[in-house]
């Protein structure tokens, strides 16, 4: 195991802890790091919504999947209400914005035929590869 993988599974882990109801072992996240600051927002506004639907004896809203398509953060969820929504939207437009690999301000581009929001630092390094 890398490093990179060590620190990624400590970040994961770290918000199945922080996240229980939105957050669960069978959730999947393929998240390049420069977005995990957007999850971690994503995550936490989820779990309130999840604490108050599980208080009205609603089932819980659960994160089933959280991953990069076509440029932007992608988040699939078990339910979904307009609040649900509107935290999804606001994480995906942000990702459209924010550099996937180091967080700082992005757009999306064509790299090598895959669409990737990158800063044009990263963009640059991706291009001298």
């Amino acid at each position: 195991m890398s490093a990179t993988d060590d620190t990624w599974q400590r970040i994961v882990g770290a918000w199945l802890v922080r996240y229980p109801l939105a957050a669960r072992e069978r959730t999947i996240f393929t998240i390049a790091p420069g977005w995990w600051d957007l999850v971690e927002v994503a995550l936490r506004s989820l779990e309130a919504i999840a604490v108050t639907q599980r208080a009205a004896g609603a089932s819980a809203v659960v994160v089933l999947e959280m991953k990069e398509k076509y440029g932007s953060l992608r988040i699939d969820t078990s339910r979904v209400t307009p609040a649900i929504t509107a935290i999804i939207d606001r994480a995906e437009a942000q990702s459209l914005q924010t550099c996937s690999r180091c967080a700082r301000p992005g757009h999306l581009r064509n790299q090598d035929a895959w669409m990737v929001t990158l800063c044009d630092l990263c963009a640059s390094e991706c291009d001298t590869r």
